[in-house]
Formats: C-alpha cells, structure tokens, sequence
C-alpha cells in the first residue's frame, strides 16, 4: 500500500484525480485486494448525491498513488485551487470525528465486498 494508509489514518488531506469524476477530497477510505473504495466529504449530509465511490485496479506507487485510471495525492496549497481549504473545513467539522470516519470505513468495507474487490 506504500503508505497511503498510513497518510490516511495519519489525517493526510488526500484527493483524489479521476480522468470520469474529477477531483475529489477523500474523506474516508478503504483499500482493499483489487482496488479502493472512499467516500467524499459530504457524505453524511448530502443524502441525494452519491457520495461513495469504488476504483477498480491494483493500487501503486509512493505517492502519488495510482489505482485504475485515477491518482491519489496529497493535497498541498500548490495544486487542485481552493481543495485544500475545502479539506480544512470539513476536518473541523463534525463528519471528520474518529467514529464518523469509522462509520463511513464501515460501508467502504462492505462496498469492496459486494464488489468482489476486497
């Protein structure tokens, strides 16, 4: 996984690019055998859109990170304009708790199951 599970459990502000989805902050992740599943910040609040995504494929790299079609960074003020004050606010909010992200992880787990990608 070359640390990007350990970026994410860490609090990293991570995005992620898709050439179908543009870019998206990672508010929860999961890795699983044959690819990844996360979720968008918003995820709680925003029941009419569809927050949570899976991207089939082997995930490589060091960071960045690649799975499928789609990278996965850090977010850092240089890159993806507004993102990362985006990340800032939803950390602050109450959607970033440990039992929320838990929750979220929760899904994720059994979104790569049904998949038959964990």
């Amino acid at each position: 996984m070359s640390g990007l599970l350990e970026e994410y459990r860490g609090g990293a502000p991570l995005a992620i690019v898709h050439p179908h989805g543009g870019v998206r902050i990672i508010a929860a992740l999961t890795i699983g055998e044959q690819g990844i599943a996360f979720a968008d910040v918003g995820w709680t609040q925003q029941p009419s859109y569809h927050p949570m995504h899976l991207v089939e494929g082997a995930l490589e790299g060091q960071g960045p990170w690649h799975v499928g079609d789609a990278r996965i960074e850090r977010l850092t003020n240089g890159n993806h304009d507004g993102d990362l004050e985006a990340w800032r606010a939803w950390a602050a909010s109450s959607e970033a708790t440990p039992s929320e992200r838990r929750r979220a992880e929760g899904f994720l787990v059994a979104m790569l199951g049904e998949a038959g990608l964990l």
